[in-house]
């Protein structure tokens, strides 16, 4: 999940301020043995209520209502060594994701 705005600059309204999160969670399963937080999985049949404004009401309603099995999402996460490239935002590609050879440089 996450959440993003758009904003003119009160000091400069020529300006848009940019800014966006990502909605985290205690860590589920064995994305634990990567970090303790993990991203915060929107279940589809919820993806509306979360782009709708005028559900929004109470935003710990949607965060506690993310729908679906948070855990048996985590056990379905694959974790696999891959290459270091992938720390480097100016790399991008199908290979970032390969699996690599753990004593060729991996990042997890």
């Amino acid at each position: 999940a996450g959440l993003w705005e758009a904003r003119r600059d009160p000091g400069d309204e020529t300006v848009t301020q940019l800014s966006c999160t990502i909605l985290t969670t205690e860590a589920l399963g064995p994305l634990r043995r990567v970090h303790d937080r993990m991203p915060l999985v929107v279940h589809p049949a919820v993806v509306s209520d979360w782009l709708d404004p005028a559900v929004i009401g109470d935003p710990r309603a949607l965060v506690g209502g993310a729908g679906g099995d948070l855990g048996q999402w985590a056990e379905s996460v694959e974790i696999r060594p891959v290459s270091r490239a992938v720390s480097n935002v100016r790399n991008e590609g199908p290979e970032l994701v390969r699996p690599v050879d753990p004593t060729a440089g991996m990042l997890f």
